[in-house]
């Protein structure tokens, strides 16, 4: 796939530094008003060059009736055309629609000029898009390209996918009750994870479901039910995955029970696998583009972590949910911890914009409340906004791992240290068929450090560094804990390991400095960390 910098065109738009537009020749035919110049903008940068007319008016009209903000919008393109002159063309629009013919523009590069520099389109919406487009853009790596893709049917973006839930039971009301039960848990299950249209019944043609998840729940006596959920790509009948639990019912449907709340779990990878894999390659939906962007960032390598984060912003360009602004959140807490970017200040004030639009956008979502509390706990440093709004993920929905793992992330800071290993166990049992077991691993090994658990907290180290080498909070603690334990050849070893990860890592910054992200090692019962002089 090209860029729109390799490609040859009629117009050249100057992005970064002062905006511009000019011709072949070297020609300005830069509209003079600046709510014109903010309409290419917005349509340079969205996916196929377009975007619809209700979009475009909250973004440049957000203060404005309907009816006036639609006026506007057309004077707008009106002197868009005038300024192009006879490249005017490059401009089009439907009644609902309006685009860029992206193979007839080139985008100038950035050269290190900040994106829309001084650009006021005095809109409280644009600002607040503007802020996101330079998050991703002023990064140590390339600006996230701008993609020509391929155009839908009458300039439409791709309708929601449908993946339907179907539920049977045999052995009478107790299993009937348990199978409407899970089919409910799991809807509210991959609403909080994706992006796709959840239908709770037989498989609808109108609907045209992509997958189908199955249930089928028996009781065998009083006091024992089981359950067996399939997943399935509709169209073929093939068989993507299948799992099942048997669990006892103590008076009532366990709905809750860990091992139910695991299956769960397990069918949300099962889904996301499909979605990149090849199965579902004819998708092209957002959350394509939200899977590959957690795998990405799951990785750890910096630049993968970048790429994740322009993936999030390109699934909410095309579908603004606060579930993707979330976990750009994520990302830049985890930034913040591996060092990619140390540039706290930035990072927060980022996170905190992010933070605020996701809770705006998706208020109930446990994934965005679990997100959004892990960073306001660890990257703004507000313990009690981060216990509150962990407490509300798992209330929403107590089968979510991550608002497990916020929670116990929140207790830790919060000082309660019981509640935080519970937690942390809570969530490492529900993911524990993850791809990601690491992530889970560490938490767990956090809550153990502080609880002076000192020999399970050291094979929990060990065991999230085998499965991740480039996640580096482990070898940090690892390299605390062999010099504790006198075996100076492993801290040398893992000293070294994360010197190649972290070229300015020095063991008198881990012992010595407050605000390296290794602080547990200061509240640690039993440990030494005079110890690591030994080393130095």
């Amino acid at each position: 796939m090209e860029t729109l910098s390799n490609l040859q065109g009629s117009l050249t738009l100057h992005l970064h530094g002062a905006f511009r537009v000019s011709t072949e020749s070297g020609k300005v035919v830069t509209p003079r008003a600046e709510k014109a110049q903010a309409l290419i903008a917005l349509l340079a940068t969205s996916p196929n060059g377009e975007r619809s007319r209700q979009w475009l008016q909250s973004k440049l009209w957000s203060d404005r009736g309907s009816s006036q903000a639609a006026g506007s919008l057309r004077q707008a393109l009106v002197q868009i055309r005038q300024s192009f002159g006879d490249a005017k063309d490059v401009v089009s629009a439907s009644r609902s629609r309006v685009w860029l013919d992206l193979t007839k523009i080139n985008i100038a590069p950035a050269n290190g000029q900040e994106f829309l520099e001084g650009i006021d389109a005095r809109d409280d919406e644009f600002e607040s898009w503007l802020t996101l487009e330079r998050s991703v853009r002023e990064t140590p790596a390339p600006a996230r390209p701008i993609l020509v893709l391929p155009k839908h049917p009458s300039h439409e973006l791709p309708r929601t996918w449908t993946i339907s839930v179907d539920s049977t039971a045999l052995g009478g009301d107790l299993a009937n009750w348990f199978a409407q039960l899970f089919a409910d848990a799991v809807s509210r299950h991959l609403r909080d994870f994706f992006s796709a249209r959840v239908v709770v019944g037989p498989a609808d043609e109108m609907l045209n479901p992509v997958l189908s998840a199955k249930v089928n729940a028996y009781s065998d006596s009083e006091s024992s039910l089981g359950v067996r959920i399939s997943l399935e790509q509709q169209q073929t009948g093939e068989q993507l995955w299948a799992g099942s639990q048997h669990v006892k019912a103590h008076g009532g449907p366990p709905i809750d029970d860990p091992e139910i709340l695991r299956l769960l779990n397990e069918l949300v990878e099962a889904v996301g696998d499909a979605l990149v894999g090849s199965r579902l390659a004819h998708l092209d939906d957002p959350d394509q583009l939200c899977r590959q962007a957690i795998r990405g960032l799951f990785s750890m390598k910096a630049e993968n972590v970048l790429t994740a984060d322009r993936h999030f912003a390109e699934a909410f360009d095309r579908r603004g949910r606060g579930l993707y602004l979330a976990w750009r959140a994520q990302i830049k807490t985890i930034q913040k911890v591996e060092r990619h970017d140390t540039d706290a200040k930035r990072l927060r004030e980022e996170a905190e914009f992010l933070c605020a639009r996701a809770l705006e956008l998706e208020p109930n979502n446990s994934m965005v409340l679990a997100t959004v509390a892990n960073t306001r706990g660890f990257l703004m440093q507000d313990p009690h906004s981060s216990l509150a709004l962990a407490r509300r993920s798992v209330q929403l929905n107590p089968g979510n791992p991550m608002a497990w793992w916020a929670l116990s992330s929140a207790n830790v800071y919060g000082g309660d240290i019981k509640s935080s290993y519970l937690n942390a166990l809570n969530a490492r049992n529900l993911a524990s068929l993850s791809p990601h077991r690491f992530w889970w691993d560490n938490q767990l090994f956090g809550a153990a450090v502080v609880l002076g658990r000192l020999d399970e907290a050291l094979k929990l180290a060990e065991a999230a560094y085998a499965q991740n080498p480039n996640f580096r909070p482990p070898l940090r603690y690892l390299i605390a804990f062999y010099a504790n334990a006198a075996r100076e050849e492993d801290a040398l070893r893992a000293a070294s390991a994360l010197t190649g990860l972290e070229p300015d890592f020095s063991v008198e910054r881990l012992a010595r400095d407050r605000d390296y992200p290794a602080s547990l090692i200061h509240r640690a019962p039993g440990l030494d960390i005079d110890k690591l002089s030994s080393i130095i």
